[in-house]
């Protein structure tokens, strides 16, 4: 299964320079390569209200179709979804391929996750447990999580 491409596209960019170099670093230790793109995170304002996050939500699910193609397999990642073990993402990783898809994309939210539309289009939706992680160390976490599933 190595013959995939992986994307990782996350809403926001690393803030700090420790989150760079750890990604730096895992993606030269690893056997896969990687890309990872940045999109611009919306403007949130202080103590936003319901609506105004849907807004945000929506704008930046706009933001991440854009990108996306038909020959991609899309995992969004979800706190609120099953946890599933590396076998539960090759299983679904294996389906990608027999589906014919070349390159799999990791989705990673803005600090308020991802709008349901833009999860309920994904191929797949990954939990990593009821943990909250910060969006910015999860490119590096999936990408170990990759060099231990394929």
């Amino acid at each position: 299964m190595k013959d995939f491409k992986i994307l990782i596209l996350t809403v926001g960019s690393p803030s700090k320079a420790y989150h760079k170099d750890i990604m730096s670093i895992s993606k030269k230790k690893s056997n896969i390569p990687i890309d990872l793109l940045h999109l611009k995170k919306e403007q949130i304002p202080p103590d936003p209200s319901d609506a105004q996050i849907l807004s945000i939500l929506e704008s930046e699910g706009d933001a991440i179709k854009k990108v996306l193609k038909k020959s991609d397999y899309v995992v969004a990642l979800d706190i609120g979804a099953r946890f599933r073990d590396k076998n539960g993402l090759k299983k679904a990783l294996q389906s990608a391929k027999n589906l014919g898809k070349t390159r799999i994309v990791f989705l990673v939210g803005s600090s308020y996750g991802m709008s349901e539309k833009t999860k309920n289009s994904a191929d797949f939706i990954l939990s990593f447990g009821k943990i909250t992680l910060n969006h910015q160390i999860l490119p590096p976490i999936i990408s170990e999580l990759l060099n231990i599933t394929l």
